[in-house]
């Protein structure tokens, strides 16, 4: 999939918002404290800044050709906005800024249909593996697709099926667990960064796609390290629920007792019951 490619991308500019633009801005210097972060959302006047559509064949494409097949629309069954990419010519992609996010949890949250005939998301993500007292690092590429069929690896790629574990005709969140990812294609190797993220697809739509730092809230989670942390048992997180940031008026008991749901806010989508947590091939993914 050739989504990472920078071949003649056209910038998507921003978008006229319905309300107070609600995009965290994000510095340099305290982006690895925050508890999550948005890399895009429906909301606010800049909602798409840092990701591009790119043609998929890599060729040439006149401007007005690519943003035709992505555009923003008003979903009914959300009561909100959301963007719709309708053609497995382009294909809608982000590279992080310098530094790259950290966090080990990403969450996409996406509409399938029926007729979608292919979904693939690459994820570009750098691992370090520690060897005789030092460290060494790599970058890699991994594709989950509908279209792959068996987990494979290669020295710098990875490919994970999607098709079995990917819910249609509904509103899902699909959450990563990227150490988990990394190290169960590449043994001995943490997840350090994700740089890039492409997504392909024809007529899925997307709404908020962001990263988590935890899936806890207790302040021993808080303090450990990123692979601990994204090692969480996500049974063992509900306890943490009271502590966790909730709308105005709003309590957990009046929420999902599924802890991803509740950490996640404000990007909870109240009326999705769909999550699906991927840790690497069909087998280590859950749902919930």
């Amino acid at each position: 999939m050739p989504g990472l490619r920078p071949d003649k991308p056209a910038h998507i500019g921003a978008d006229s918002a319905t309300g107070p633009q609600k995009l965290l801005h994000v510095s340099k210097a305290n982006h690895t404290s925050l508890k999550h972060q948005p890399l895009l959302v429906v909301q606010g006047s800049a909602t798409l800044v840092g990701w591009q559509v790119v043609a998929s064949t890599g060729r040439p494409t006149p401007q007005e050709q690519l943003m035709h097949h992505t555009r923003r629309v008003y979903d009914r069954s959300l009561l909100g906005f959301c963007y719709v990419v309708d053609s497995l010519s382009v294909s809608l992609c982000y590279k992080a800024s310098n530094p790259c996010v950290t966090h080990p949890w990403l969450a996409v949250q996406i509409f399938v249909p029926h007729e979608c005939k292919k979904l693939s998301i690459e994820l570009g993500m750098s691992d370090v593996m520690k060897s005789n007292q030092t460290k060494i690092f790599s970058k890699r590429r991994f594709f989950l697709s509908t279209a792959i069929k068996e987990v494979k690896s290669t020295p710098l790629h990875a490919s994970l099926p999607l098709e079995s574990i990917l819910p249609r005709e509904e509103w899902t969140t699909l959450l990563f667990d990227l150490n988990a990812i990394v190290s169960s294609a590449y043994r001995n190797c943490l997840f350090r960064s994700l740089e890039a993220i492409s997504i392909q697809g024809d007529k899925i739509k997307l709404r908020n796609i962001y990263t988590l730092r935890s899936l806890a809230t207790s302040s021993t989670d808080e303090t450990a390290p990123s692979s601990s942390r994204s090692s969480t048992s996500l049974s063992s997180v509900s306890s943490a629920c009271e502590l966790a940031e909730f709308p105005p008026g709003m309590s957990s008991s009046q929420l999902d007792s599924i802890a991803p749901r509740q950490l996640a806010y404000p990007f909870t989508m109240s009326n999705s019951t769909s999550w699906v947590v991927i840790r690497g091939g069909p087998d280590s993914c859950q749902h919930l």
